[in-house]
């Protein structure tokens, strides 16, 4: 019987985990594909340049105070994922070409100048 209620409770507290990142990524991972940089298990791919994806996050963010907070909660609520975390650190792939070498998620989104002031500051 307590082996059914603490199932029961994991489940209930993985669905809200999960909810509640859901919540926090609704603003993350969109905002991050309109500049142009798309979330895969295998990493994340350049569907435009790097320079580009860092230009299009400091317009969309620069103002905002509340918009940095909520990229940056969901950045953080993204990477608790430990898959999620290693494809962050893998080089990104180039969409034209399949190839990698471009610098991975977490360093492009450390140029971003917003977004590095929230994670460092």
């Amino acid at each position: 019987n307590n082996v059914v209620a603490d199932l029961a409770g994991s489940f209930e507290e993985a669905t809200a985990k999960r909810t509640r990142r859901s919540d926090d990524e609704s603003f993350f991972a969109p905002l991050l594909e309109d500049a142009g940089m798309e979330l895969r298990t295998d990493g994340p791919w350049l569907m435009t340049t790097q320079a580009q994806v860092r230009t299009h996050l400091e317009r969309a963010l620069q103002y905002e105070r509340s918009a940095q907070e909520r990229f940056v909660a969901g950045l953080r609520e993204h990477l608790d994922d430990p898959d999620r975390l290693k494809a962050a650190l893998l080089p990104a792939k180039m969409a034209a070409s399949g190839e990698a070498g471009a610098h991975a998620l977490i360093n492009t989104l450390l140029e971003v100048n917003v977004v590095q002031g929230e994670l460092v500051g």
